[in-house]
């Protein structure tokens, strides 16, 4: 006869049968969010979502629209590529492998020069 251990039948220790606090779900889910949206942030980037979705008509035409609307200037710091000869890059504020559902909304875009927009990672 052999006595068997609840870890050989289940191949997991016995529990002592208590319930996780709500606290610790959360922190659970929470670094479960955080884990896919690093997740996705990566592979989006990996897999050519970027240069894909910069050559599409609808970003062309509205990174246009919103560079004809600030008049070329940068929002910060009112420099224009005309009279400084700086480049222009058209942003977006909230960004789009957080919030993909927004990388259309002109409402969602700000037209920065470059020493602007890398300078805004930074803080």
């Amino acid at each position: 006869m052999h006595i068997y251990d609840d870890r050989s039948l289940t191949g997991k220790p016995k529990t002592s049968g208590k319930k996780k606090s709500l606290k610790a779900m959360a922190i659970a889910a929470n670094r479960n969010h955080i884990a896919k949206l690093n997740n996705f942030k990566t592979n989006a980037y990996k897999r050519g979502m970027g240069s894909s979705f910069y050559g599409t008509q609808e970003w062309r035409k509205l990174r246009y629209k919103v560079l004809v609307k600030s008049n070329g200037c940068c929002v910060l710091c009112g420099r224009s590529s005309r009279k400084n000869h700086i480049v222009l890059h058209v942003d977006h504020i909230k960004p789009r492998y957080t919030h993909p559902w927004l990388e259309l909304e002109e409402s969602n875009l700000q037209v920065l020069c470059e020493d602007c927009n890398l300078g805004k990672g930074i803080s």
